[in-house]
């Protein structure tokens, strides 16, 4: 089955809707999911080393973190799943009529993070007691962090795929593009972003949110303020340099003033939660990363602004077929709207309108444009309406002097309307002349 067959054609307004979605849904899914897989990896990693050097803050941080991030299903469901499949289907009105099957990949690339999110959520039974569990809690974390990987794979390569129409009628699957440059360049900073990310919302939501956890003992409080304190600021000054690799291998189309402007914000922003994070580790205030949070968060929008200019730069041909036949089709469906106001024949105020959208580029009444001027030929068809009728819905060349009319993909009612039109036009002009 064709998932795509299940889009409708989009409207100017549903286009424009879709457009904002894209930045507004990955607003939220986007963090989300480097919070979710950021904490995954700090604490698998943790458990780990805690077992192997024997150090129990590890192993007790290790299970603290997958208990705080982990284990909502209402979080799983409405912050994970539903805004990726919205993300598919906005990106289906967007692409419609393209090779490019968006919906599927995006459906693909859901099925995936759930996946990761259910094993997650698994990981986070299996940490209430973590010594008794400890298999259970590394199959499933290691489960969940590769399905949450392919996952934002999946996502990255399909978002970075738009960017290239040119490639659009060729990918049938989006596996091969998966390892081209630009998505291995995106990969790997979407890893530093959620250990950025993730170090920062731990240390926010440990010290900060709703005046700090009163469950942490001062050891574990030291702890976390060294080891997501410098992994934040480690990886958050990493982060510019992959910013800079990936305009460097942007398609070219889409290097714009705008695209350039966001990266550069998001850079500078980075640079202030930098700030905020050596004085944190410096002057051991953990208040600050009150500030550090919602500017990387404010950063991140700047990033997801700096990827729709791209965007909406290298399918702006696609936007304008999209915008122009949904023009014609909201104009098509007023006329039928005019014609079922309860007229049983043609209606002249719908031949009116139809002259002048389709008629009037090549027609007048008075002189000569790519076609002859009506009041030289409309005179045949005053006892004849219904062989212009039939001229109208199947042009053909009559005289050598003119170029054939091309079909305007007119109904038989409308064909009727703009005849009746016409000829009650060419007679009062007639009768005015004399």
């Amino acid at each position: 089955m064709n998932l795509e067959s299940l889009i409708a054609q989009p409207r100017a307004d549903h286009l424009v809707i879709a457009e904002y979605l894209t930045v507004i849904i990955s607003l939220i899914v986007i963090p989300y999911l480097a919070i979710q897989f950021g904490s995954l990896l700090f604490a698998f990693t943790l458990n780990l080393r805690g077992k192997a050097n024997n150090i129990p803050s590890d192993i007790k941080a290790s299970q603290d973190i997958t208990r705080f991030f982990n284990g909502s299903w209402a979080q799983i469901i409405l912050l994970g799943v539903l805004p990726l499949l919205v993300l598919g289907v906005a990106y289906a009105q967007i692409l419609y009529g393209t090779e490019m099957n968006a919906l599927k990949f995006f459906i693909n690339t859901t099925i995936f993070t759930f996946l990761g999110l259910f094993f997650a959520y698994l990981a986070y039974r299996a940490a209430a007691d973590i010594e008794a569990n400890e298999k259970s809690y590394r199959i499933a974390s290691g489960l969940a962090q590769t399905f949450l990987f392919l996952g934002v794979w999946g996502y990255i390569g399909t978002t970075s795929l738009v960017l290239l129409p040119e490639k659009w009628p060729y990918v049938h699957t989006v596996i091969p593009f998966l390892f081209s440059a630009t998505v291995f360049v995106r990969l790997l900073f979407f890893i530093f972003f959620a250990g950025a990310l993730t170090s920062v919302a731990i240390l926010f939501f440990s010290f900060v949110w709703s005046g700090g956890r009163s469950d942490l003992d001062s050891d574990l409080a030291d702890f976390y303020r060294r080891f997501f304190g410098g992994n934040a600021l480690g990886l958050t000054m990493a982060l510019p340099v992959f910013v800079v690799w990936d305009l460097y291998i942007l398609p070219r189309i889409a290097k714009t003033a705008a695209v350039f402007n966001a990266s550069v914000a998001f850079i500078l922003i980075l640079l202030l939660v930098a700030l905020f994070l050596y004085y944190l580790l410096k002057n051991k205030n953990l208040k600050l990363s009150g500030y550090a949070f919602p500017l990387f968060i404010v950063a991140t929008l700047f990033l997801l602004l700096s990827h729709y200019y791209a965007q909406a730069t290298a399918i702006q041909e696609q936007l304008k077929f999209l915008f122009t036949k949904a023009q014609e089709a909201e104009e098509q469906l007023k006329m039928e709207r005019e014609m079922a106001k309860g007229e049983a024949g043609p209606s002249i105020a719908v031949g009116q309108e139809i002259f002048q959208k389709k008629c009037i580029a090549c027609h007048q009444f008075d002189r000569r444009l790519v076609g002859p001027p009506y009041m030289e030929v409309l005179g045949k068809y005053v006892d004849n309406p219904d062989a212009m009728v039939d001229f109208v819905m199947n042009p053909r060349k009559i005289n050598p002097d003119y170029p054939p009319m091309p079909a305007q993909g007119l109904t038989k009612m409308q064909a009727e309307s703009v005849v009746k039109y016409l000829l009650e036009e060419y007679k009062k002009r007639s009768q005015g002349k004399k």
